[in-house]
């Protein structure tokens, strides 16, 4: 490979690289509110994602985490999560509100028609309450 081909190849890559990292949204992977137990030994995270692994565009929906205090999880991730849940579309806000130390209660539209589909990752009971406004 000819040393004139190699530079070329080499600025196509810097410029694949800014062009792609300037097309990344800050908001996705970003944590919205974390809010603790009473007693602080969990904390549920928010957190704007996008779905189905899309590489760009604004973030499309809420990762819901329930952890232990100082744990953190990424978007579509499910490794460290207690109970963990998505919340479709940013339309409508989020409510969020512990009613003791294992019981969580979450507030949304979608959960009147749609409900919420939660993965539970560990043996910690933890309960999450659903609802409607």
């Amino acid at each position: 490979m000819h040393l004139h081909q190699k530079k070329y190849q080499y600025l196509a890559c810097i410029v694949a690289s800014i062009f792609l990292s300037a097309c990344q949204s800050a908001k996705v992977n970003t944590v919205t509110y974390d809010l603790p137990s009473p007693q602080g030994n969990y904390h549920v995270v928010v957190k704007q994602c996008r779905a189905n692994d899309a590489m760009f565009g604004p973030p499309t929906q809420l990762q819901v985490a329930v952890l232990k205090s100082g744990q953190t999880e990424n978007c579509r991730a499910v490794i460290n999560s207690i109970r963990q849940f998505t919340v479709y579309g940013l339309d409508h806000p989020l409510q969020l509100k512990w009613l003791s130390e294992t019981e969580l209660l979450a507030v949304h539209p979608q959960f009147k028609t749609r409900g919420a589909d939660v993965q539970r990752t560990s043996n910690i009971q933890i309960n999450i309450r659903f609802a409607a406004p």
